[in-house]
């Protein structure tokens, strides 16, 4: 009680220097190409911020992605929520905000504010409860939940000294709160500070990121391959159609509805359209019973019975895309007896299309190419138009600030 109002003014100096300190400006985002892949959410502050680099592929998302991939084989994509100077007790509502039984891992990254601001054991104990009991309802029963307990808070120059061990000694006694916890129940996995291996590495830098990668991997992979197996696990969710209510919501949410072509997008498009070698190529959004293009490359009007920038949703390919978390792919429009007449009519033989989506995790759009000529399913790359999805979605991300999940570092 003595210490916390001299540790609140330390931690709000520290917060403040933070601001100078370089992070991650990108998309809260990392993909790693590869078949069947999985998704993983890292959740909370401190090392999840990614202080010292610059991008995300250097900083947690990265390094654990890289790690996953070169275990399991297959694809990953990892999403990042951290937050700055939000203390367990802000943290555990906004996991209510987000839609974790799509993640097949999770990993947990709290309590470096809450080590530096001395919180008394009983309210960690308490809200690292609730936190952990939130995560094991919402998520899938196979998805694996990994804390990574407190690091220490000494290697920064503004915590060194006495106040530094008191806040470290501190941070030790949540650990052990925490450990307990994970403990009584066989989903959680605790993974403890490493302050040996944590001395060989230069303090918030990639090296010290690839060294808690290097821990949280392992710990994730017998779960993920768990998900990965069950027919009802977080794959089987990604599969099905988003609720069109928090959908819809989430197209409003973006404010693109109407709006002017803007060159981010048409290079992208134009960008897809060159890659698949197709006639066309557009990005669009699926408002209520509306398909509207924000984006198209090609000669699309130039086509016999050309179809407008706005149509009926059901009469398109992209209201079937956004139905799954996977790319569509149709070789023969001509042969699909779910195409509407009217894609063949103007002159359309072939489609595939990547879903886009929200921050919020709502399947909104598409990005698709479409050409004259039929082709061969199998010969698609469909890795390869899942990229330029995501490239797509991060510039959705990028214009909207001040949407809250899952994905921004503030």
């Amino acid at each position: 009680m003595v210490m916390r109002p001299i540790a609140r003014a330390l931690l709000g100096r520290v917060q403040s220097e933070l601001d100078s300190v370089p992070h991650p400006v990108d998309p809260p985002q990392y993909h790693a190409q590869g078949p069947d892949p999985d998704r993983v959410l890292i959740f909370g502050n401190g090392p999840a911020i990614g202080f010292g680099v610059r991008t995300q592929e250097l900083a947690l998302p990265g390094q654990v992605g890289r790690r996953l991939v070169a275990v399991t084989g297959r694809g990953v994509d990892v999403d990042l929520v951290a937050r700055r100077r939000t203390p367990i007790e802000a943290a555990v509502p906004l996991l209510g905000t987000l839609r974790l039984d799509r993640y097949d891992g999770v990993v947990l990254v709290v309590g470096a504010t809450d080590a530096a601001a001395f919180l008394p054991l009983r309210r960690w104990r308490s809200a690292m409860s609730a936190m952990l009991a939130e995560l094991t309802r919402a998520t899938s029963p196979v998805t694996p939940i990994v804390v990574l307990g407190i690091h220490s808070l000494r290697r920064s120059a503004l915590t060194a000294g006495v106040l530094g061990d008191l806040v470290d000694r501190h941070a030790r006694r949540l650990n052990a709160i925490t450990r307990a916890l994970c403990e009584a129940d066989p989903r959680l996995t605790f993974i403890e500070r490493d302050d040996v291996r944590g001395e060989t590495v230069r303090y918030q830098s990639a090296e010290a990121f690839a060294l808690l990668a290097e821990m949280i991997a392992p710990a994730l992979v017998p779960g993920l391959a768990r998900a990965a197996r069950s027919p009802e696990g977080p794959r089987a969710v990604r599969k099905r159609p988003d609720p069109e209510q928090g959908r819809q919501a989430a197209v409003e949410a973006l404010g693109l509805l109407d709006s002017a072509p803007e060159e981010r997008f048409d290079r992208l498009v134009r960008m897809a359209r060159t890659t698949f070698g197709t006639a066309s190529a557009a990005v669009s959004l699926l408002d209520h019973d509306r398909w509207w293009a924000k984006s198209v490359a090609g000669p699309v009007a130039a086509l016999p019975g050309a179809l407008p920038l706005e149509q009926p949703r059901g009469r398109t390919l992209c209201d079937r895309t956004v139905r799954s978390d996977e790319v569509l792919v149709i070789g023969d429009l001509a042969l699909d007896p779910e195409v509407h007449p009217d894609l063949v009519a103007a002159g359309f033989r072939f489609y595939a299309g990547a879903p886009i989506e929200s921050p919020d995790g709502y399947r909104v759009g598409a990005l698709c190419v479409l050409d004259t000529e039929p082709r061969r399913a199998e010969d698609v790359d469909r890795a390869v138009l899942h990229q330029l999805a995501l490239r797509v979605q991060r510039e959705l991300w990028a214009s909207q600030p001040e949407l809250t999940a899952p994905a921004s570092t503030r």
